[in-house]
Formats: structure tokens, C-alpha cells, sequence
């Protein structure tokens, strides 16, 4: 099973559609009920505000989403998972 993965091309983008429209990350924090750290991690990397890779990747897809953007095939932003089974 593969694991979703959000990567700084996409925080590069999510930071550039925000700052076009004229958002500050205050405020898409509160619109989309997320803290400003959440935001800032997803503009400029780092993982510890969010419990899985998974959740980081779909918050981030959001985001872009409200901004009519998305990720063109999330399924080429898949990391490969260890399987014990598959050894």
C-alpha cells in the first residue's frame, strides 16, 4: 500500500495561489478551521502539526481546491510503503 505525499512543489503552489489572492495565512487558517502552523507547514515543509502523511497531503489538496486549483494525479504523489509480506 502506498502513502499519499505532499511535497514542497505543492507547498510552493499553495503559497503562491494565497498570496495572489490577496489571503493572509491568518486567514486561511480560520476559514478552513486549521491553526497557522498547519498552514505554514504546508507552504514551507516540516510534518509535526500533522498525525500522518496522509492527512497532510489531503489538507493540502483542500486548501488548493478553495483556490480552484488541484493536484493534476495525486496518484504520482504516492510513496511506497513497507510491506512485511511483500520481503
Amino acid at each position: 500500500m502506498a502513502k499519499l505525499h505532499w511535497t514542497n512543489e505543492h507547498g510552493q503552489q499553495l503559497k503562491q495561489l494565497r498570496e495572489a489572492a490577496g489571503v493572509t495565512v491568518a486567514e486561511l487558517a480560520t476559514q478552513h478551521a486549521l491553526s497557522k502552523g498547519h498552514v505554514m507547514q504546508l507552504e514551507e515543509g516540516g510534518d509535526s502539526a500533522f498525525y500522518t502523511a496522509e492527512i497532510k497531503f489531503t489538507v493540502g489538496r483542500k486548501l488548493m481546491r478553495s483556490f480552484g486549483q488541484d493536484i493534476a494525479r495525486p496518484q504520482d504523489f504516492m510513496l511506497p510503503t513497507y510491506s512485511p509480506s511483500a520481503a
